[in-house]
């Protein structure tokens, strides 16, 4: 929603960017690389073309907020010292660009990727949502 609001297109435009461009890492490449842009209402036969630094700029923000949010759950929670300390993600989130060194640097410990095996057709292998799933082990 808030790639969407922020850079004027559809959601369904707002999910295509994040999958195929987002990140929650920036890079020294980000402002130089443009994507083409297509905002709603506008004509498809002249995208904008913005720079990748400004859809990350709107997702970094995003991901950070929601990785301080599953932190501070996870202390009100009141686990043992222990908890928390291996993470797996799942879900489309999962596969941005930096995304497990921001669960690293905000909420820490160990982060992998997890992903279903043996499951024909399984969508694991596909981007998806903003919002990451987290289990604690």
């Amino acid at each position: 929603m808030d790639v969407a609001r922020g850079l004027g297109v559809t959601l369904a435009d707002a999910e295509r960017l994040k999958t195929l461009y987002g990140a929650c890492l920036t890079s020294a490449s980000d402002e130089s690389e443009t994507i083409a842009v297509v905002q709603a209402g506008e004509d498809f036969e002249r995208p904008a073309h913005l720079p990748k630094a400004q859809l990350i700029s709107i997702i970094k923000p995003r991901v950070e907020e929601i990785l301080e949010l599953v932190r501070d759950r996870l202390k009100q929670a009141g686990l043992p010292a222990h908890a928390g300390r291996r993470l797996v993600l799942t879900g489309g989130a999962c596969q941005l660009t930096g995304m497990q060194a921001a669960v690293k640097r905000i909420v820490s410990g160990q982060v992998r990727i997890g992903r279903p095996l043996g499951i024909k057709d399984c969508p694991s292998r596909r981007k998806a949502r903003l919002l990451p799933r987290l289990s604690v082990f």
